[in-house]
């Protein structure tokens, strides 16, 4: 099999993944009752960053999603666990997040978020606790990085420094990012562990 051969299957079973995971989607959402519109999707993963200059926020959500009847737009977020009867804080604020971002870019006021687990879909009130709770955790985090302050690792597992947004600044990190000497700018960043 040839080179341009082989990348042409893989191109088209990388759409085909999209386009079943796309309609996978709107027949579970239509079972649930939704009626709508995907007019966001990062499915392939090459969907635009979504950037909030004025919440200083960006991200992909994995679906925006507006609603037939009142036009309100609603983030997804496909979890890869199952629901355990438990929601983590951490996937609310990530929600929260998403509807910061959207609000921010749109002027439409986002008031509900859809968390899809593998078992089950949950929707989530993004109230205004919520959101002033998003902007204590914020400022927290921006008043951490403007201190130059450095936190004592918590762990020792390599792989959770390796998917950490701090790696490349933490003296304290397992993970080391060091670019392969063939690559030319722009290549991905090989990660190695100590």
């Amino acid at each position: 099999m040839s080179i341009p051969h082989a990348i042409m299957i893989a191109c088209a079973v990388a759409l085909y993944t999209v386009v079943m995971d796309r309609r996978d989607l709107l027949a579970k959402l239509k079972r649930e009752g939704f009626t709508g519109k995907i007019v966001y999707s990062d499915a392939d993963g090459n969907a635009p960053l979504l950037v909030s200059a004025g919440h200083q926020l960006c991200g992909k959500p994995d679906w925006v999603i507006r609603t037939r009847w009142l036009g309100r737009l609603i983030p997804l977020e496909k979890k890869t666990r199952s629901y355990s009867g438990k929601v983590y804080p951490g996937e609310v604020m990530q929600l929260t997040a998403y509807a910061l971002i959207i609000e921010d870019i749109t002027g439409m006021s986002v008031k509900l978020g859809r968390l899809i687990y593998t078992n089950r879909t949950i929707d989530i009130k993004l109230t205004g606790e919520r959101r002033d709770e998003l902007a204590m955790i914020l400022r927290e985090i921006r008043d951490a990085l403007s201190s130059q302050a450095t936190q004592p690792r918590s762990h020792d597992v390599a792989g959770k420094c390796g998917s950490c947004g701090f790696a490349r600044r933490c003296p304290e990190s397992l993970a080391r990012l060091d670019v392969d000497p063939h690559s030319t700018p722009g290549d991905e960043q090989i990660l190695r562990y100590r």
